[in-house]
């Protein structure tokens, strides 16, 4: 198995299971500290953290920092400070935005979902072996993906 196959089964891997680095290395037959490096060289750890953000995550966590600042300001029988003010617009913008961050996983967990259904085609059906195509496909995959962040489509 050549030196980029094994890189892209090793991201396809780390992306959609919950195998350690050593498993995912012995494995692929490669060294753990091959499988950190591919890792953060092609930013894997951000990806896989992204997958798991839910849009119910984000906004559950921004509404309850904005009730705490109006919880606080009520239990001291006090109107909001101009800075607390200023916190909950934030605070209300992140809200707006998480639904653009939300589509982006969306879009990245449909892909994830499907390299890890071509792979096991491709490992149960031995005339869909291509690996090429896989990796045109992540390709392509990453390119959309990177225009989405880009542009906020």
């Amino acid at each position: 198995m050549s030196y980029k196959v094994k890189r892209e089964q090793a991201k396809i891997l780390y992306l959609n299971t919950d195998l350690s680095q050593k498993r995912i290395a012995e494995n692929l037959g490669v060294t753990e500290n091959t499988i950190s490096s591919w890792i953060e060289k092609y930013g894997l750890r951000d990806l896989k953290a992204a997958k798991t953000i839910t849009k119910g995550k984000v906004v559950e966590m921004t509404w309850r920092q904005i009730a705490d600042i109006g919880q606080k300001a009520q239990d001291e029988e006090r109107i909001l400070t101009p800075a607390e003010t200023d916190q909950i617009l934030k605070l209300s913008k992140v809200i707006k935005e998480a639904e653009g961050l939300i589509n982006v996983t969306i879009v990245m967990q449909v892909f994830l979902d499907f390299d890890k259904w071509l792979m096991d085609k491709m490992t149960s059906d031995k005339s869909m072996n291509d690996i090429e195509l896989l990796k045109k496909i992540n390709s392509y995959q990453n390119l959309y993906i990177t225009n989405m962040m880009n542009n906020n489509l």
